[in-house]
């Protein structure tokens, strides 16, 4: 492969990577804010290193485990007047999960 053919091959990989950033924070984008996401998002578009930028795109499982932390752990812990500051027994925490 060319050094021409492995940069663009490089381009189109990174490309994705940005695109699949972009669209996980577009699913948080209320949670954390517009100024937050307009920053990740320009971190994303300024990286210039193919496995930073992986690393980052990586981050999705994060970005899913919040949100099921927030929409099931948290929604139900919300319908049984339960606080996350509270010493919460680990027979109930099995049970909602």
């Amino acid at each position: 492969m060319s050094s021409k053919e492995n940069s663009q091959t490089n381009q189109i990989r990174m490309d994705f990577f940005r695109d699949r950033i972009r669209k996980k924070l577009s699913e948080i984008k209320d949670s954390i804010g517009e100024e937050n996401y307009e920053a990740y998002c320009r971190i994303a578009d300024e990286c210039g290193d193919y496995d930073e930028l992986r690393s980052l795109a990586d981050l999705e499982l994060q970005v899913e485990m919040a949100n099921y932390i927030k929409h099931e752990i948290l929604n139900k812990l919300n319908e049984d007047n339960v606080s996350i500051d509270e010493n919460i027994p680990l027979d109930y925490v099995i049970d909602i999960c």
